[in-house]
């Protein structure tokens, strides 16, 4: 049964690992879900590494990058987990004492891991992004700026992988408080091409770009649940409609949404479709029996059935 017209119960899925995921949802309090590309269909896979967090999943679908979830210790870095075999390996931070690696993410040929973390040696702290070889292992830095990264920030290869968005924290002098801004960046260069101030990265470390490279992006202490739909090329900037639902990703052209707890606060099962860059025409992809707390989701565009609900 293709995604798109799945409806499964939680446990009854089958557990074990896959080659390939097309998608990943982090359910709270159990295992992973996936769908696994290869044979079509929901599996349960084994639970990531105790003590880390999965970043993001490779645009092929074959590779999870972990960060290290405890705070209070120096990082382990990124690690490289392959989703067949299960083995991971684990590459260094630059300066473990300092610096520290938050987020992570494949560029979409896989030969580069773009990494944002943050820099404490000196004061001010800084956002530090870096690329990683997961060849050699080698890694430099490409661009940092004032401020620091936490869980709100994140990173996002274009699908060409001339683009890099990357979500950092800052200080806002007009205001006196903490603000996201999202800059975008030529990884080869490390060049500023566009900067995007109290905005976000929409999907984290996921999916944020259109097929036509446009950034899709949330605004900060806007209660309407729009995006901007950015062109770092051009400059043009549009605000979308009102969305209703969860925001996890874009894909293609469209969002991949959840159905949020105040449009159906007693749904029993937990509904995922995908939905224009305004919100309209719905189609649905998939849900989850019983109604599960979703934590994150990860995409993978290459895996991606060709035509589901886009």
């Amino acid at each position: 049964m293709r995604l798109g017209q799945q409806e499964f119960l939680l446990e009854s899925l089958s557990s074990r690992t896959v080659r390939r995921a097309a998608l990943i949802v982090e359910v709270a309090d159990d295992r992973p879900v996936a769908f696994d590309a290869d044979h079509q269909e929901f599996v349960r896979l084994p639970a990531a590494p105790a003590g880390t967090i999965v970043r993001s999943l490779s645009a092929d679908g074959t590779r999870l990058l972990l960060t290290d979830a405890r705070d209070d210790l120096p990082g382990r870095g990124v690690g490289v987990l392959d989703l067949g075999g299960g083995e991971v390996r684990w590459f260094a931070g630059a300066d473990p004492e300092f610096e520290h690696d938050v987020h992570a993410m494949f560029a979409p040929d896989g030969t580069a891991i773009a990494v944002l973390g943050g820099d404490d040696g000196e004061e001010p702290g800084s956002a530090v992004v870096s690329l990683l070889d997961p060849a050699s292992g080698a890694r430099h830095r490409v661009w940092t700026a004032e401020g620091t990264a936490n869980w709100e920030c994140g990173l996002c290869w274009s699908p060409r992988g001339d683009l890099l968005a990357v979500t950092y924290l800052t200080w806002d002098e007009e205001h006196d408080d903490d603000m996201l801004c999202t800059v975008v960046i030529d990884p080869g260069t490390g060049k500023s091409l566009a900067t995007y101030p109290n905005a976000s990265i929409a999907a984290a470390t996921g999916a944020g770009w259109t097929e036509e490279q446009e950034l899709v992006l949330g605004l900060e202490h806007d209660d309407l649940n729009r995006r901007q739909v950015a062109d770092p090329r051009t400059g043009t900037v549009r605000t979308t409609a009102e969305l209703t639902g969860r925001l996890w990703g874009v894909i293609g052209r469209r969002h991949l949404q959840q159905v949020a707890a105040h449009e159906e606060p007693d749904a029993p099962a937990t509904i995922f479709y995908t939905g224009d860059l305004d919100g309209a025409d719905r189609r649905p992809l998939f849900t989850c029996r019983p109604r599960v707390t979703v934590e994150r989701v990860h995409l993978a565009p290459q895996a991606f059935p060709a035509g589901t609900g886009t």
